[in-house]
């Protein structure tokens, strides 16, 4: 499935689909430590809106059950950038939103 890279980028990446009706998104499919894009950005302009956009994607499909594997992300940005992917606004003091980045969450 297409979804967002750690640096924003659109790239593939696999799911699970399983036959009891449940899905599986694998974090470091999506901002993972081994895609060289992803790593070429600087760390605190990284986020996982793309496991926000699987795990929607499959809510979509009518996934009610999904377990997401967590390990070899390239990002810090405690999932705000999940939350972002699934639909979420991220809005300073003054209502002006903000990307789900560690730059601009500090």
């Amino acid at each position: 499935m297409a979804v967002r890279g750690a640096a924003g980028g659109v790239r593939n990446a696999v799911v699970g689909l399983l036959p009891d009706g449940s899905g599986i998104v694998e974090v470091a499919q999506i901002a993972g430590i081994t895609d060289p894009v992803g790593m070429s950005a600087p760390v605190e302009a990284r986020d996982t809106r793309g496991v926000g956009e699987a795990i929607r994607a499959l809510m979509d499909l009518g996934m009610r059950r999904i377990s997401v594997a967590l390990g070899g992300s390239s990002t810090n940005d405690g999932g705000a950038g999940l939350l972002v992917g699934l639909g979420i606004k991220l809005l300073d003091a003054q209502g002006v939103e903000l990307e789900p980045t560690s730059e601009q969450l500090s």
